[in-house]
Formats: C-alpha cells, structure tokens, sequence
C-alpha cells in the first residue's frame, strides 16, 4: 500500500561496517568518516565570518565526537557575535589548530554494553 522499493543494485547485505550520513557505524563503535577528517585537515584558518560559519558548521555536526566542544570552538564563536569586529589573532589560531588536531586523533564513541 505504501509503494516503497528498493533496488537491489543499491542495497548492501551481511555488512559488519556501512557508512552513514558522515559516520561509519559497527557493531562496536561509531566513528567520524575519515574522508571528511581528511578534508578538515586542508583548511585554511578563516578570513572572514562566513569561514567561521562553514567551520563551525561542519564542527557541529561532530560535536559528540569531542570533549569540551563548546570551551574549545569559544575563540572561533565569540567572532561570530555582530559587535566584534573580526581580528584573527593567536587566540583563534590555536582554537582552530586544537580543533583540528581533535578531529586527527578521529575519537570513537563506543556502544553501551
């Protein structure tokens, strides 16, 4: 009744791993998708406040993977507020090089037992 179908070409059967909407999920842990990391890797420090935005943004989506996410990315967050004029100082350049140096480390969250 409800039409639902699938294409056999795209379905995948007895997979022990299967990539995610960004993640790769097993049966013991989750992981970030290392070609993402790898892409995070490429960034350049931000030039304006739409860098910041697209970094955050991608950074966000991950944020489970990170401990102390919002004391981490405060430097790069406090830039975003309309009264600061945007100055990218040794404050923001080391928020940004910790934050990408957390996502090389590529944290697991593993699943209850």
């Amino acid at each position: 009744d409800h039409h639902l179908y699938a294409k056999l070409e795209k379905c995948q059967f007895y997979q022990t791993t299967i990539d995610f909407l960004g993640h790769r999920i097993s049966p013991e842990d989750i992981a970030m998708d290392r070609d993402k990391i790898e892409a995070l890797n490429t960034w350049q420090p931000p030039r304006r406040v739409k860098d910041i935005q697209r970094l955050l943004g991608f950074a966000n989506y991950y944020r489970t993977f990170i401990p102390g996410f919002a004391t981490l990315t405060a430097p790069l967050t406090w830039l975003l507020q309309k009264k600061v004029p945007f100055q990218w100082a040794d404050w923001e350049q080391q928020a940004f090089q910790s934050l990408k140096e957390v996502f090389m480390k590529e944290p697991i969250l593993k699943h209850p037992e």
